[in-house]
């Protein structure tokens, strides 16, 4: 029996379409997302084992430095967003029809 003396059928690759098209997660969503994450377990952590031993150092050191690194993230991922938005507005505004207000304020303009 040969390897190759059968046609193989290859069934055509499916099209995306907008309805089963799985949108991407961006990558600094997957780091906020993670680093948020994190925060919850710390502090949930740290507030338990401040129940069993009755010390409270941790809330000196280990949850501070949790939230700056939540800030920290949270600052990158907005600023991110900020500049993606000053990208896409600008296209956004020249494709969008415009409204009454719009049309009316512009027959003022003119006239």
């Amino acid at each position: 029996m040969e390897p190759f003396s059968k046609i193989e059928r290859v069934r055509p690759a499916a099209r995306r379409t907008k309805k089963n098209q799985k949108k991407k997660i961006e990558f600094s969503k997957l780091i906020f997302i993670s680093v948020s994450i994190a925060t919850a377990a710390v502090v949930v952590f740290s507030c338990r084992m401040i129940y069993v031993t009755g010390d409270l150092s941790p809330l000196a050191y280990l949850i501070p430095s949790v939230f700056a690194e939540l800030a920290t993230a949270t600052g990158f991922y907005y600023r991110k967003a900020q500049k993606e938005n000053e990208i896409k507005l600008p296209h956004y505004m020249a494709n969008q029809t415009p409204t009454s207000y719009e049309e009316a304020e512009t027959e003022n303009i003119i006239q």
